[in-house]
C-alpha cells in the first residue's frame, strides 16, 4: 500500500510539472521573470545553489550530452527529485530542501514553483560554464 502511495504521489507531481510547464509563456528557453529574480535572491536560492554547485555540476556531467534540451530538463528536474522521500543521492542538503518546503508552505505555493526557478539557476550556470547556448 505505501509503495503505491508513493507511485500515486510522484506521479500526480508529475502531472502537475507537466501542466505548470504547459502555462509558462516564453518565446525561447526558459528564463526567470523579474518577479522571480528577486525571490531567488530573497530567498537565497542562488546561494543554495552555489554551495552545493559540486554535487549539482557531477550529476549533470553524468548525463553525457551537450543537448541544451536534455540538461535544462534534468536541471529542473534535480531540484524536484530532491525533494521526494527516499532519495539517498542527493544534491542538496536536508537543511536546503527543508527551506524550500518551508518557504513553499508559508508562500501557499506549490512547491515546484521554487524547484522550477532553482532548476533555471542551475541551468543558466551550468551553460555559462560550459560554453552551452
Amino acid at each position: 500500500m505505501e509503495k503505491q502511495i508513493k507511485t500515486l504521489y510522484l506521479c500526480g507531481l508529475i502531472t502537475f510539472k507537466k501542466i505548470l510547464d504547459m502555462k509558462i509563456e516564453n518565446n525561447g528557453p526558459r528564463c526567470l521573470s523579474g518577479k522571480e529574480k528577486i525571490m531567488v535572491k530573497n530567498y537565497g536560492f542562488d546561494v543554495m545553489v552555489d554551495d552545493n554547485w559540486d554535487k549539482i555540476n557531477a550529476a549533470i556531467q553524468r548525463l553525457k550530452t551537450d543537448n541544451p534540451y536534455d540538461i535544462q530538463q534534468f536541471c529542473l528536474d534535480i531540484a524536484l527529485v530532491d525533494t521526494f522521500p527516499d532519495i539517498e543521492k542527493k544534491c542538496f542538503t536536508e537543511k536546503d530542501i527543508d527551506k524550500i518546503k518551508i518557504i513553499a508552505y508559508e508562500t501557499c505555493e506549490p512547491i515546484i514553483v521554487f524547484t522550477n526557478m532553482i532548476g533555471l539557476i542551475i541551468r543558466d550556470k551550468y551553460f555559462e560554464e560550459n560554453s552551452i547556448i
